[in-house]
């Protein structure tokens, strides 16, 4: 998780990186490298257990703008910021966990656009250059923790409202 103004990391174990119920959380995507930068999100998803919504689709598109925009894209640090579900609190039995797993991949491409290189023609030492490929895919996943406080909250009102029928 990040700061979507700053781009900065949030430290783990702060109260900052636990997320509560349908409120807004900013998720960032960078490389260690200056030279490569992030083209597009291809997916993104998150999930726990069997529960799960797309976030991004596999086209790089929002599958909802009421509640998740995208930074530009072309930096080295990109930002996705969407709402966290009402449907991952409720209780914690879940896999046993407070955590849900967000995945998705990453189009990176160089950042000088297209580069090329040197490469032997028909194996005569004549030195020619060759359009490299401009851009390859990276996988990431990674869990965000839920504010547990939610979640037991949700939970007992569930279990309420199962007996005021």
């Amino acid at each position: 998780l990040c700061d979507a103004a700053t781009r900065d990391c949030v430290d783990s174990n702060s109260d900052a990186s636990k997320v509560k119920s349908n409120s807004a959380f900013a998720i960032c995507a960078y490389t260690d490298s200056e030279n490569v930068v992030i083209k597009s999100i291809r997916s993104l998803s998150i999930t726990k257990g069997d529960i799960g919504y797309t976030v991004v689709d596999d086209s790089g598109d929002a599958t909802n703008a009421l509640f998740t925009s995208l930074s530009n894209m072309g930096s080295n640090r990109e930002v996705v910021v969407t709402r966290m579900l009402s449907i991952f609190y409720g209780d914690e039995d879940i896999n046993g966990t407070s955590n849900v797993r967000v995945a998705g991949k990453a189009l990176l491409e160089f950042a000088s656009g297209r580069m090329r290189q040197l490469v032997s023609f028909n194996e005569v030492d004549v030195r020619s250059l060759q359009e490299t490929e401009g851009a390859g895919e990276s996988a990431f996943d990674f869990d965000v923790q839920l504010d547990s406080a939610e979640i037991d909250e949700a939970g007992t009102a569930a279990k309420m409202s199962g007996y005021a029928m």
